[in-house]
């Protein structure tokens, strides 16, 4: 993905960071786009960073994610007579830890928000091309979900996809945080955007909302978290140019790193610096 320009290491980062959460608090993390804008295709990425540890459940139409590598993960199928909400109500049965659902399209949005009110953390995707669309779409038919329950969402990835010289680009165009309510509005925070124009990636604010509500739970202040968001992006690179990109080989590496980083700093080479290079 960072390859074809999808998305930068250091957005790779912040993504790890909202998916494994420090092993505290991972974020509940909505990926929205139109058609054929790669939704799917960065779900399945994330995947990578989920701790190997958590009990998952993914819930899909038609099956599509990857999950070979996760060995606590149970996979359930809508049919005819099941439906997706069907299954998010009965997964909670199954004491996850983390419920995926591929798609989110219908009744199955409000089921899925009660799991992340109950402490669950969630990830999906979603036909919007906005944070904001991404909110009506939920808050409107055929998915009701009332505006303090959509508040639950901790980010909203929102994938793009541009024609550009004659070639077609998918994007991460936003990376949008929740930043509580007013008067029955959900308040967003812009943190990166894709400025077509330019051609690249801009941070639109160096504060984090998330990033907030995690120093409150994890002991770390927020510059020591700023430092881990910038190591695991400066790993992420190293992985790059030594041409690790297989996915099993990348998926134990971030995992490793995630609890033992001096443990993949040594099996690398490199040394803990390198890492915290500007």
């Amino acid at each position: 993905l960072i390859k074809s320009g999808t998305l930068t290491p250091h957005l790779a980062a912040q993504l790890w960071l909202y998916a494994e959460g420090l092993g505290v608090k991972p974020a509940n993390i909505i990926i929205s786009g139109g058609p054929g804008t790669g939704k799917t295709t960065l779900l399945n990425a994330l995947l990578s960073f989920i701790p190997e540890n958590e009990r998952i459940v993914v819930i899909e139409d038609t099956l599509e994610l990857n999950t070979s590598l996760e060995e606590n993960c149970s996979r359930l199928e809508s049919d005819e007579e099941t439906t997706l909400a069907d299954l998010v109500k009965n997964s909670l049965r199954m004491r996850p830890d983390r419920i995926i659902v591929g798609e989110v399209r219908g009744r199955e949005a409000e089921d899925l928000m009660t799991a992340m009110n109950i402490g669950k953390y969630c990830m999906g995707t979603l036909h919007a091309s906005t944070a904001r669309e991404t909110i009506m779409r939920l808050e409107n038919e055929p998915m009701n979900v009332p505006e303090v329950l959509v508040n639950l969402v901790d980010v909203f990835v929102i994938m793009r996809r541009y024609n550009i010289d004659g070639r077609i680009q998918r994007i991460v165009g936003e990376l949008v945080e929740t930043a509580g309510m007013e008067r029955k509005m959900v308040l967003l925070s812009m943190l990166w955007s894709y400025d077509l124009v330019k051609g690249q990636f801009q941070e639109s604010s160096v504060s984090s909302i998330y990033r907030d509500r995690l120093v409150q739970i994890s002991g770390k202040s927020a510059k020591q978290i700023i430092e881990e968001v910038r190591a695991r992006a400066n790993l992420i690179a190293v992985l790059l140019e030594r041409n690790i990109t297989d996915t099993k080989a990348v998926t134990g590496i971030c995992r490793k790193f995630a609890t033992d980083h001096q443990a993949v700093i040594s099996e690398l080479g490199l040394k803990k610096e390198d890492l915290l290079r500007l």
